[in-house]
């Protein structure tokens, strides 16, 4: 009877204790938030580095699939036009996929989330199907 006219277990106890029986606090500020800090920064590097490969998407998927694409293609050197008629939709495709999974890992990062490493593992995966169609079908490369 005495305990649930109390409650809360050991919040109550939390508050009972003396504040000198509590930890400093530049023993909360260690290492482990000297490690957070460090993968906020890469996390935010991240974020900066996936948001422009977005953009870079954006506009090669424009240029690509836009009803306009003939007129902007013949503006492009010869070398470069071949490339870009040389691009499967499933290259352009892992391209979308790697950006968008790379900038949502990043984001999930941040906000430490676990689904972050399954995005990154996605967009890994799609950055590697990419660049085999870049290093191997293309025509100009070889």
């Amino acid at each position: 009877r005495r305990a649930s006219k109390g409650g809360g277990g050991a919040k109550a106890a939390a508050e009972a204790a003396p504040a000198s029986a509590s930890a400093p606090a530049s023993a909360s500020a260690s290492p482990s938030a000297a490690r957070w800090w460090w993968w906020s920064a890469v996390a935010a590097a991240a974020v900066a580095w996936n948001a422009f490969g977005v953009l870079s998407f954006a506009g090669l998927a424009s240029l690509l699939l836009l009803p306009s694409r003939e007129a902007a293609l013949a503006a492009k050197p010869a070398a470069e036009q071949a490339l870009l008629r040389a691009l499967p939709r499933w290259a352009l495709l892992a391209f979308a996929i790697a950006t968008g999974a790379g900038t949502l890992g990043s984001i999930g990062l941040l906000l430490r989330r676990r689904w972050a490493v399954v995005c990154l593992d996605v967009s890994a995966a799609a950055v590697l199907l990419q660049f085999a169609h870049w290093l191997r079908a293309t025509p100009a490369l070889r």
